[in-house]
């Protein structure tokens, strides 16, 4: 029977106790390193996702922006065309006519000449407040000594009330020209009677074939107007149309073909 001492017991005591903390040391160790690799990881894959996703996304806001600039810009330049497609020209100015206060049948005739353009058309006013269709009317042209009545030569023109309409020159009416000629206007066939004559005009070297009828019963006073230099004779507005001081003869002009729904503002 082995026996121990005091000595060797104390001895044994400390060995054992001290094999323990030697276990924790080691433990405490691998745990350190397993944090240490842990927090690194995590922190940096999580640093990095996130600063690169937002860089991304801002540069796609970039061609939103480009889109909506370049829609807005382009709309209004097409609202140019509705003010194209309104503009519409007006038609001359109301001739206002006055009466002759002559002795022939009619002082104030329906339709007269507002313009003559000698071979290339004439132009007729409508003194009243209705559509005059010259299909219904038995009015004659003459240029002595040719005649031609309204209705056979354009019976498809209306002349709008207070407004005008161009008529094709008669071919028939060879003798009137830019230096001389006359023109008549009759409500009828009967072209000995002076008192059919609506309107009579006459400019330049005319020979004056029916000046003297004219002036019979109130159409025409005093010499004839000065020969035509631009085209064409033109009577002025609010005039009687009576003597050469009515007319214009120097001035440019077109003919003038108005429409109902046009309104009456301007003279070319």
């Amino acid at each position: 029977m082995r026996i121990f001492t005091p000595a060797l017991i104390l001895l044994l005591s400390t060995t054992l106790v001290g094999c323990p903390a030697d276990t924790d040391e080691t433990d405490i160790g691998t745990g350190t390193e397993a944090d240490t690799e842990a927090d690194t990881e995590a922190d940096t894959e999580a640093d990095t996702d996130p600063d690169t996703d937002p860089d991304t996304d801002t540069d796609t806001d970039t061609d939103a922006d480009t889109d909506t600039d370049t829609d807005t810009d382009t709309d209004p330049d097409t609202d140019t065309d509705p003010d194209t497609d309104t503009a519409v020209a007006d038609c001359p100015v109301d001739l206002d006519p006055l009466d002759d206060g002559g002795t022939a049948t009619q002082t104030m005739p329906s339709i007269v000449f507002s313009e003559i353009d000698p071979g290339n058309y004439i132009e007729l006013f409508n003194t009243t407040d209705s559509d005059i269709a010259l299909s219904s009317l038995s009015h004659q042209f003459c240029a002595p000594f040719a005649y031609i009545s309204l209705s056979s030569h354009a019976g498809s023109v209306v002349v709008p009330a207070n407004g005008y309409a161009e008529v094709p020159w008669p071919t028939s009416f060879t003798a009137d020209n830019d230096a001389g000629g006359e023109m008549m206007l009759y409500i009828n066939g009967s072209f000995g009677s002076d008192a059919s004559i609506a309107d009579y005009i006459c400019w330049g070297a005319s020979d004056e074939d029916r000046k003297g009828q004219a002036e019979a019963v109130g159409k025409w006073t005093g010499a004839c107007a000065p020969a035509i230099t631009n085209g064409s004779i033109a009577r002025t507005v609010g005039t009687d149309g009576t003597s050469a001081g009515d007319y214009i003869v120097n001035e440019v002009r077109e003919a003038n073909t108005c429409t109902a729904a046009q309104g009456t503002t301007t003279r070319r």
